[in-house]
């Protein structure tokens, strides 16, 4: 198994205009997979959530009656789905 310095030598022997170029390459891959968008939207929607009547009853139960609790009353409670709407068909008959 190579040493680390020994790959630490080899990368430090790569030209910085090669590096720069390959980090603008690798930048670009993530921003293309919505990276800045994702990273945008995160603390909009933590924001929002942490003031739900849900979130604060968490806390508060939390708080209270330890972490554990708080999560087996979450995750005891059934998730409600909506019903399938009805299939229109989109034959008309004239």
């Amino acid at each position: 198994m190579p040493e680390p310095r020994d790959g630490a030598a080899k990368l430090a022997e790569i030209p910085a205009s090669q590096l720069a170029a390959m980090k603008l390459v690798v930048n670009q891959a993530y921003e293309n997979m919505g990276l800045a968008s994702t990273q945008a939207l995160g603390p909009i929607l933590d924001g929002l959530m942490r003031n739900t009547p849900d979130a604060e009853r968490f806390i508060e139960l939390a708080a209270n009656e330890g972490v554990g609790a708080a999560v087996a009353e979450r995750d005891g409670r059934s998730v409600i789905t909506a019903r399938p709407r009805a299939r229109r068909s989109r034959i008309r008959t004239t």
